[in-house]
């Protein structure tokens, strides 16, 4: 817009299986290039970054931050590929520094990892291309780390570097929530199939984002999402 000196950008990106189907996966990452390519059109009037948090029913905070302070990841039990679960509360939906650590979930695969905030917009492109899908759907998660990547504080704080930015978020999912936390029996890991505790967290979290005032477009794809799906990324 005319007068905008700098803009944080973070795209929450479904890449859970069923994105396979009908070249969902396929128009994601082409209509996601293309914003890509306008965002750097636009970096020559004004600061851009942007940043990419694909999501299943868990997110990929990166195998290079295993010994960062925000992460617990034990020491045995198993190989860690940068899969991290749901924090207790009153952390769960909760924007503020790690008070308390994410737990690093051990032998799980999930999405591509997290690209923090940056300009380089060829390698945000490739990392785009690279996107594949598996796994469930875990909306709220998503959100979450699309705040954090937004915010100044750790884990991510890249968005210091812009001078009072524009926040905001978009969120591209096809399908509805499948999976949801487990914290009420000690389980970080997203592994409840309770659907309507997951469609009660992404509300929360999309509200937490709306506090914060990070606006959230959402983009429904294809023609598997339900009624009620359409409703909960309405509401973000």
């Amino acid at each position: 817009r005319a007068g905008l000196s700098s803009m944080a950008v973070a795209l929450v990106l479904d890449t859970t299986g069923s994105m396979r189907a009908d070249g969902k996966i396929v128009s994601l990452r082409r209509e996601t290039v293309k914003f890509i390519d306008d965002m750097a059109v636009a970096s020559a009037d004004a600061e851009i970054k942007v940043g990419i948090v694909p999501f299943d029913h868990h997110v990929n905070v990166g195998t290079a931050n295993r010994h960062e302070g925000w992460v617990d990841v034990a020491k045995n039990g198993g190989s860690w590929h940068g899969c991290v679960g749901s924090r207790p509360a009153p952390y769960t939906f909760r924007d503020t520094a790690p008070n308390s650590r994410f737990e690093g979930l051990l032998g799980v695969s999930c999405s591509n990892a997290i690209t923090p905030l940056t300009d380089d917009w060829g390698s945000l492109k490739t990392h785009i291309e690279s996107l594949s899908a598996k796994g469930a759907t875990y909306a709220a998660g998503g959100v979450m780390w699309g705040l954090r990547i937004l915010s100044n504080d750790e884990p991510f704080e890249e968005a210091k570097s812009l001078d009072n930015p524009a926040r905001i978020m978009v969120v591209m999912a096809d399908g509805d929530n499948t999976r949801t936390n487990d914290l009420a029996n000690g389980n970080a890991g997203n592994w409840s199939g309770n659907r309507m505790a997951a469609d009660e967290n992404t509300d929360a979290a999309c509200a937490e984002a709306k506090a914060k005032g990070v606006p959230i477009y959402a983009i429904a794809f294809g023609k598997t999402i339900s009624k009620r799906g359409q409703a909960v990324l309405r509401n973000c």
